[in-house]
């Protein structure tokens, strides 16, 4: 899983924190934002606290129910969709997508990108698993939580991680800038480049991009890797009936690895934080919704924040 991490590091992702863009040369950052970057500290803090203060923050009631599929089945399958995203990827680039220079995209190439990654692992999603799910009865330990609750933690767990995954960004980048004496850069996701330099003469391509970006990755990465990988991993021999901080850690690994393409160090450190949060509010409220809610909001602020 983890090669196909680096098979796949071409497709488009958003889920990342505006820090550094791989090999692009340094900008100089606004100090106007400078207060942004020091009220991180008391902000995580109280973001740490306010955590600590939800019940069974530590998950020892998590909400689970039996997996619909075995975990067998749900690896190969998530393994399966990796090729399938990869493969449509891959056709629309020589396809559909004009010839460019190098391995720069821009949002024209990158649309099509995204479309044909998604149509690919929709076509193994939502048609093979359609033979192996469904067969089984799911019983809950714990009754999920309603999808307007669903919704609503998903936004408040973003208002928490969002300071917390800033912060560690931050704290990484001087680390990196202290032992490198690299110079970082603001952004450090290429699609948020993409979407930041389109911005300034905005058309139809850049609307339909920000769509895919808060709606169907959020749709599609969720039902993906926690929906099928972390439900997989938690109801696998060797981790059932253990604490689901397993999963929801060994998923955060191989969700950092598969944006090791197009994010740098300094934010692939705060994605590893992020999605600890994604599969810590899925476990605590027994909804994808939650989760996805949360995915949308986080990638939207992104967007705000390279855009404005």
């Amino acid at each position: 899983m983890l090669v196909l991490g680096f098979l796949s590091m071409g497709q488009p992702v958003i889920a990342a924190v505006a820090t550094t863009d791989q090999g692009a040369a340094a900008q100089t950052i606004d100090s106007s934002n400078g207060w942004l970057a020091w009220w991180m500290i008391p902000l995580t803090i109280t973001a740490l606290i306010i955590f600590s203060r939800i019940p069974d923050w530590r998950l020892k009631k998590p909400r689970l129910c039996d997996p619909a599929f075995s975990s067998t089945t749900g690896l190969l399958l998530f393994v399966a969709a990796l090729m399938g995203g990869l493969l449509g990827a891959n056709i629309a680039v020589h396809f559909v997508s004009p010839p460019l220079d190098g391995d720069q995209f821009d949002l024209a190439a990158t649309l099509p990108l995204m479309i044909g990654s998604y149509v690919g692992q929709g076509v193994i999603f939502l048609l093979v698993p359609g033979l192996v799910l469904g067969r089984k009865q799911r019983r809950w330990n714990r009754r999920p939580m309603s999808w307007w609750r669903a919704v609503l933690a998903g936004c408040l767990g973003m208002a928490i991680a969002l300071p917390v995954t800033m912060a560690v960004a931050q704290v990484t980048g001087i680390l990196i800038e202290w032992s490198t004496g690299q110079t970082l850069n603001e952004i450090g996701h290429g699609t948020l480049l993409q979407i930041k330099e389109a911005a300034d003469n905005p058309d139809v391509i850049l609307v339909l991009v920000v769509v895919m970006v808060v709606i169907v990755t959020p749709v599609w990465e969720e039902l993906l890797y926690r929906g099928m990988l972390q439900e997989s991993i938690r109801s696998h021999p060797l981790t059932e009936g253990e604490s689901p901080w397993i999963a929801i850690v060994i998923t955060s690994l191989i969700f950092t690895t598969m944006h090791g393409g197009v994010v740098d160090l300094r934010g692939l450190v705060a994605l590893f934080v992020l999605s600890l949060g994604f599969g810590w509010i899925y476990v605590r409220t027994g909804r994808l919704l939650a989760c996805i809610a949360m995915h949308a909001a986080f990638n939207a602020f992104n967007i705000l924040f390279v855009i404005l």
